[in-house]
Parts: structure tokens; C-alpha cells; sequence
């Protein structure tokens, strides 16, 4: 697997435990937020209302009796009037706690609620035509007997409702800090295992990393730039196991130095093969000084082994000459031998001439093979083919030096046979 893919995966899992931990987070803060929420728009504000009946009605109540024990009528009238008015609030109380009933128990009681106050209030109105004529003790009894009875109904009811949404403020409060709590443990639990995981994943990775590197890239910087520089006796530490890209990087420079070490000793043995290049060279010169020598020592060898023949040719003739005009003063029948003799002088003659010819040719021979020589000599460099064509006119002037041998050897037996003649 790619180190990038290593990387990728590693930060995915990673962001996914991330993201399922605050999406967790969320959902449990979002919990508490409806509970609370509960807990503020609707609890809380029937609790507050309800609450706030039952002081109006026991206002309401204080009031009335407050009329029944005053005999002013000023007074009566004044709190007639702050009864009026309290009559007034506790109806808009009522209307506005209506659209916060949310419970079965409340929907229940409330309507109980509303009997008994609307029954409170039509005895309240007795009570309250006797007090004003100061029939204190019939307004004491109905208020001591039935509207008593009423109004204690009536705030038994409020107390129900009360109750009921203290349990149900009780239970959000209950649920949000149980979501807290629970939220709490498991948002620490998976932030602690996506610490462990996240320590074991660097761990693991950084451990991979060093695997495939085999040292820390520092390192490999700093000894990559010295042998950038040419420093290929740079210090190196050990490789560990497998050595990844440090034991190859290792490798490679000990494969430079055993080259460059390959290099310098070919160097030297080219060098060494170029010595003895020149010193064959010049051993080569000095053959074909030697060879260019001696061919010119066997052309005159040979020359004067010519002219010796001509001069003994020449001395044959002579004899001859006088030989024949000796045979043609004796008798007439050596005339016919006499023509053979001529015959043979003929040939002789024609053989010289042959000699000559071919001395020529061992002439043109030798002045060829002083050029090739020569060329040989200006041209170092083609040594091979210059000892190969030097061998090959030695062998030639050998052959010419045979043939002449030979037509010597014929010669002689031309002289063997004009001696025999004679």
C-alpha cells in the first residue's frame, strides 16, 4: 500500500470517529436543548401561572372575608372595587394558562377547576349583597359553609395542576441531565479511544514510514546532500532489518564505489595496454627498419649474384665464340651440331635476357617494398597491416630469391650442356 493511502486512511478514520463524535455530541445536546426547552416554554410557565391563580383566588378570598367583618360602606366600596379588579386579572389568567394545558391530567382538572370557582362566585355574590346590608352573620355562614367548601375545592384543583407540571418540569429536568450524563460518558468515552486509536495509529504509521525509509528523512537529507556533493565516504549507520530506502541508498553507494574502483583499474590497465602499445610500436618500427634493411641487402646480394652470372655468361659466350669458329674450321660435319649450338646460344641468350627481366622485377620489388616500408613507418597505426604486407613481400622477395636460384641452377646446366657440346 502507497504511503499516501496509508496517510488517507489513517486521517479518514480518524475524521469519521471526529465527526461521529460530534454528531453524538449534537444529538445529545440537542436532548438537552428540547428538555430544557420543555422545561422553559411549558412547565415552568404553568407552574407560574398556576401558581399565580391560586394567589389571586386566595387574594380574592382574603378580600371577600375583609368585606364581610367592615360595617363602613366607604370601605366596602373600596373593596368591592380591588375585588372587581382581582376578578378581572384571575379571568385573564384563566385564559392565558388554556393554551399551556399539554397533559392528559391537567385537561382533567382544569374544567373541575372552573365548577368550582364559578360555584364560589355565586355564592360570593350572596355573601356580598348581605355584608352590604350588614347581615354579617348569614354572609359568615354562607361564607363558613358552602363557599368555603368551594373555594378549598377550587384551590385543590390549582394544586393538582401544579403538581402535574412540577412532575413533568421535574422529569425534563431529569432527561436533560440524564442526557447530559450519558452524553458526558460517552463523548469522553470515544474521545479517549479515539486518543488511544489516534496514538496507535501514529505510532503505526510513523513505524511504517521508518520501515520504508530505514532511517529518519533528516538523516537521509543530510546524507543524500554529501553524496550530491561527491562525498561518497560519507559515515553511515547500520541498516536495520530490511533497511528499506536507507539499505538501497546504502547499497547504491557501495555499487558507486565499486564501480568507480572497476573504473580506476581499467583506467590503469588501459594506460598499461597503452605502454605496451607503444613500446610494440616501437618494436614494430624497428622489424620494419630491420625488414626495409635487410630486403635492401637481399636486392644487392642478389644484384651481384647477377652480375657474377652475367660476367660468367659473358666469358661462356666468349669460349663459346671460339670454340665454334674452331668447330667450323675442323669439319663439316659439326655443322649441324654447330647449328645446334647456335640454337642453344639462342636460348641462352634468351634465358639471360629472362634473368635480366626478372632482376628487374626483383628491382621493382624491393622499391616497392622500401614504400610500403616507409608507409609503415609514417603510419603507426596500422602497424598489423604493415608487418602482415611486410611478411607477405618477404615471403615474395623469397620466392624471387628462389626463382633466381633456380634460374641459376638452369644456367648452369645451359653451361653443363654447351661444356658437353664443346
Amino acid at each position: 500500500m502507497k504511503l499516501s493511502m496509508k496517510l488517507a486512511c489513517c486521517f479518514a478514520i480518524l475524521l469519521l470517529m471526529l465527526c461521529g463524535l460530534g454528531l453524538y455530541a449534537v444529538k445529545e445536546m440537542g436532548s438537552i436543548n428540547s428538555n430544557t426547552n420543555e422545561l422553559a416554554t411549558n412547565w415552568l410557565p404553568t407552574i407560574k401561572m398556576v401558581g399565580k391563580l391560586t394567589n389571586q383566588t386566595s387574594a380574592f378570598r382574603r378580600l371577600e372575608l375583609v368585606h364581610l367583618l367592615t360595617t363602613d360602606k366607604a370601605a366596602m366600596e373600596g373593596y368591592e372595587r380591588q375585588l372587581a379588579d382581582l376578578r378581572k386579572d384571575i379571568e385573564k389568567s384563566i385564559e392565558a394558562y388554556r393554551p399551556l394545558m399539554t397533559e392528559p391530567e391537567e385537561r382533567e382538572n382544569f374544567p373541575k377547576f372552573m365548577d368550582a370557582w364559578n360555584a364560589f362566585l355565586g355564592l360570593h355574590e350572596k355573601t356580598l349583597a348581605l355584608s352590604r346590608v350588614n347581615d354579617n352573620v348569614a354572609a359568615a355562614a354562607i361564607a363558613a359553609g358552602d363557599a368555603a367548601k368551594r373555594i378549598q375545592e377550587a384551590q385543590k384543583y390549582l394544586d393538582i395542576l401544579i403538581d402535574v407540571n412540577d412532575r413533568g418540569g421535574v422529569k425534563s429536568a431529569a432527561a436533560a441531565v440524564s442526557a447530559y450524563d450519558s452524553g458526558r460518558a460517552v463523548v469522553l468515552s470515544l474521545m479517549a479511544a479515539a486518543l488511544v486509536l489516534g496514538v496507535v495509529l501514529a505510532a503505526w504509521l510513523v513505524r511504517n514510514v521508518l520501515g520504508q525509509l530505514g532511517q529518519d528523512p533528516g538523516y537521509l537529507g543530510e546524507v543524500a546532500s554529501a553524496v550530491a556533493a561527491g562525498n561518497l565516504d560519507v559515515p553511515l549507520r547500520p541498516v536495520d532489518g530490511q533497511g528499506g530506502v536507507y539499505g538501497v541508498f546504502v547499497a547504491m553507494i557501495a555499487n558507486l564505489k565499486a564501480k568507480i574502483a572497476e573504473a580506476d583499474q581499467k583506467t590503469a590497465e588501459a594506460a598499461s595496454q597503452a605502454d605496451a602499445a607503444r613500446v610494440a610500436t616501437a618494436k614494430a618500427e624497428e622489424a620494419a627498419n630491420e625488414a626495409r634493411k635487410a630486403r635492401a641487402e637481399g636486392m644487392l646480394q642478389a644484384a651481384e649474384r647477377l652480375e657474377g652470372v652475367s660476367g660468367v655468361l659473358a666469358s661462356a659466350s666468349d669460349n663459346l665464340t671460339g670454340q665454334i669458329d674452331q668447330a667450323r674450321s675442323g669439319s663439316q660435319s659439326q655443322a649441324e651440331r654447330v647449328g645446334e649450338t647456335a640454337t642453344a646460344m639462342e636460348e641462352m641468350n634468351a634465358t639471360v635476357l629472362e634473368v635480366a627481366r626478372n632482376a628487374g622485377q626483383a628491382a621493382d620489388t624491393a622499391a616497392q617494398a622500401r614504400g610500403k616500408a616507409e608507409e609503415g613507418a609514417m603510419a603507426v597505426s596500422r602497424v598489423a597491416e604493415f608487418l602482415a604486407r611486410v611478411n607477405d613481400n618477404a615471403r615474395q622477395s623469397r620466392q624471387d630469391m628462389e626463382k633466381l636460384g633456380h634460374q641459376a641452377e638452369s644456367i648452369g646446366a645451359v653451361l653443363g650442356v654447351i661444356s658437353d657440346i664443346a
